[in-house]
C-alpha cells in the first residue's frame, strides 16, 4: 500500500518538486480526499527532495500524520512517522530532536513487531551520530545490522552495510570499510536498486580516496554521477560534484576543483542541504587560498561561518521539538 501511495505522490507532484508553494498547495488538496490511513501513508511518502529542501513544512505534515496515527492507535505507522521526522530534523541540523524522534520510532516499532523498522532505525541513528559520538554510532549500527540479518529485507541490510562502512572509514579502518561497502554493493546490484547503486559506488570511491588512490576514487564517483544525472537526483548530484571536486583538488587541478565545488554549492543552496553548503564553502575557501585569490577565500570563509551561526540559532530557538 505504501509503495503505491509513494508512486502516486511522485506522479502527482514530480513536476513541482522544487516549488514549495505549489507542491504543498496541491498536496493539501489531495489529502482532503483521503481517509486517515491514506493521509498518513501519503505524508510518509513525501519525496526526499521536498523533505530535505522544505523541512519546516514537511515536519508540519509529519506532525499531522503523527496525530492521525495516534488517533487510530497504529503503532507501525507511528514508528514510520517518527522515523521520517528524525530524518527531517537531522537534515535541518537539529540533531538532538532527530535522536529523540528516532528513539520514539524504535519504541513504536517494538510494539508493532516491525523488525525491519527497528533495525533500520538503529542503523540510521548510528549513521547520523558518526560525527558526534563514533563509539555510540558503532553500537547502534551493529545493533541495527544484527536485527536486519533476521529479516528478508536485503535492501535495508545493504543500506546498513554501506553505512557501517562509513563509520569504519571515520575510524580510519579503510579495509574494513571496503569490506562492508562491497557487501552492500553486491546486494543493490543484484536487486537493480537505482538509488542504492550510486550510493554504494560513492562509498567505495570514498574509501579509495582515503587510501589516496585518486584515479580509482574518481572512476567510482563518475559512475555514480552518471546514474544520478539520469535520475535528476539533485541531492546526489550535489554530493558527487563535491566528491569529484575533492579528487581534482588532491591532484592539484584546483580550477577544476573549484568548478565542481561551485556546482555542488549551487545545488546545495537550491535544495537547502545545509551541511553540504557548509562543506562546500569551506572547500572553496581552501581552494581559493591555494591559488592566491584571498578575496574569494575570505568571502567563502565568512559564508561558511554565517551558515554555521544560522544552524546554531535554529537549534536554540526551534519551537518544534516541544510539541513532539
Amino acid at each position: 500500500m505504501l509503495k503505491r501511495i509513494s508512486l502516486l505522490v511522485f506522479l502527482l507532484f514530480g513536476s513541482m518538486i522544487h516549488s514549495q508553494t505549489e507542491f504543498f498547495k496541491e498536496f493539501d488538496q489531495h489529502l482532503l480526499k483521503l481517509n486517515s490511513t491514506q493521509q498518513i501513508d501519503t505524508i510518509i511518502a513525501i519525496p526526499f527532495e521536498i523533505m530535505n529542501s522544505q523541512g519546516q513544512k514537511t515536519i508540519e505534515k509529519y506532525k499531522l500524520a503523527l496525530k492521525l496515527a495516534k488517533e487510530i492507535k497504529d503503532e507501525n505507522r507511528i514508528g514510520n512517522v517518527y522515523a521520517k521526522m528524525g530524518l527531517a530534523f537531522y537534515y535541518s541540523g537539529d540533531y538532538e530532536t532527530s535522536v529523540l524522534s528516532m528513539t520514539k520510532a524504535i519504541q513504536a516499532f517494538e510494539k508493532s513487531g516491525n523488525q525491519v523498522g527497528i533495525g533500520s532505525t538503529y542503523a540510521s541513528m548510528g549513521y547520523q551520530m558518526k560525527r558526534r559520538n563514533l563509539p555510540k554510532a558503532m553500537e547502534y549500527m551493529h545493533q541495527g545490522i544484527e536485527v536486519l540479518k533476521t529479516t528478508d529485507d536485503e535492501i535495508a541490510l545493504s543500506a546498513a552495510y554501506n553505512n557501517i562502512g562509513v563509520l569504519y572509514q571515520y575510524n580510519d579502518e579503510m579495509d574494513r570499510a571496503l569490506e562492508y561497502f562491497y557487501l552492500g554493493y553486491e546486494i543493490v546490484k543484484a536487486n537493480k536498486d537505482s538509488l542504492g547503486i550510486p550510493y554504494s559506488l560513492n562509498n567505495i570511491g570514498q574509501a579509495f580516496f582515503a587510501k589516496e588512490n585518486y584515479e580509482k576514487a574518481l572512476d567510482y564517483y563518475l559512475k555514480a554521477f552518471e546514474i544520478r544525472k539520469i535520475k535528476n537526483d539533485l541531492n546526489g548530484l550535489a554530493e558527487n560534484y563535491g566528491f569529484i571536486g575533492s579528487v581534482y583538488f588532491e591532484q592539484n587541478k584546483v580550477d577544476k576543483a573549484i568548478e565542481n565545488y561551485l556546482a555542488s554549492l549551487a545545488i546545495s543552496e537550491e535544495i537547502k542541504y545545509t551541511y553540504l553548503c557548509q562543506v562546500n564553502c569551506d572547500q572553496l575557501a581552501i581552494a581559493y587560498e591555494k591559488i592566491g585569490n584571498y578575496q574569494q577565500a575570505l568571502f567563502y570563509r565568512n559564508k561558511h561561518q554565517n551558515i554555521k551561526d544560522q544552524i546554531i540559532d535554529e537549534q536554540n530557538y526551534c519551537t518544534i521539538r516541544s510539541s513532539i
